[in-house]
């Protein structure tokens, strides 16, 4: 007699090809037809697992890409342990190592919406209890410094990644720098020439 996986392998099993599919070719890969085909899944399995369909996958897959990013960040034991602009400077020095690397995971993530019914992503999470950290001690709004950061970050994350800026970590370090002591940040040092040579490429 043939063992059927249960519902949640099923549920892990389609995440995990659709994330596979993202890191690959970003959430536009992500249909339904050729992913039920893949799997040998029938849409009926599909819907059982994520009854509001293709948005409901991608919110599940949004938190597990989410998790994946923070496990390869260091732990949250380490970040405590440093001042709150030592903190962010190290998340923000990980995410953008990671963007290098795995730049189609960390589009997606980083481009999504940051939180669901649950409530917030992991990677979200863990960057908004740093910033509360570094807003209080500065005596800044925390929800306005987390828009600024995880909105630089995520910019500064893709001019690296496409080779416009060549030195993110004094760039980062000077608008962390700014941006906790209430300055104008600073701007990312990209040339009119540097993006027209990057689109003709």
């Amino acid at each position: 007699m043939v063992t059927r996986p249960g519902p949640d392998a099923v549920r892990a099993e389609i995440i995990n090809a659709a994330l596979a599919r993202i890191t690959t070719g970003g959430a536009e890969q992500v249909s339904l037809r050729p992913l039920m085909a893949e799997l040998s899944l029938t849409t009926g399995a599909f819907y059982r697992c994520f009854p509001g369909g293709r948005e409901d996958l991608l919110n599940a897959v949004a938190r597990t890409a989410s998790q994946r990013v923070l496990d390869l960040l260091p732990d949250a034991e380490t970040i405590d342990a440093l001042a709150p602009y030592d903190a962010l400077l190290e998340l923000g020095r990980g995410l953008i190592d990671l963007m290098r690397e795995q730049g189609r995971l960390l589009e997606f993530v980083l481009s999504y919406p940051l939180a669901d019914d649950e409530g917030p992503y992991p990677l979200a999470q863990r960057t908004l209890t740093t910033v509360e950290r570094a807003a209080a001690d500065h005596g800044l709004d925390g929800s306005l410094l987390f828009t600024q950061l995880w909105g630089f970050v995520c910019g500064l994350g893709q001019l690296t990644r496409l080779g416009l800026v060549a030195d993110p970590e004094s760039l980062m370090s000077a608008t962390l720098a700014a941006l906790l002591s209430g300055d104008e940040p600073a701007q990312a040092p990209v040339s009119a020439a540097s993006l027209k040579e990057n689109r003709s490429s």
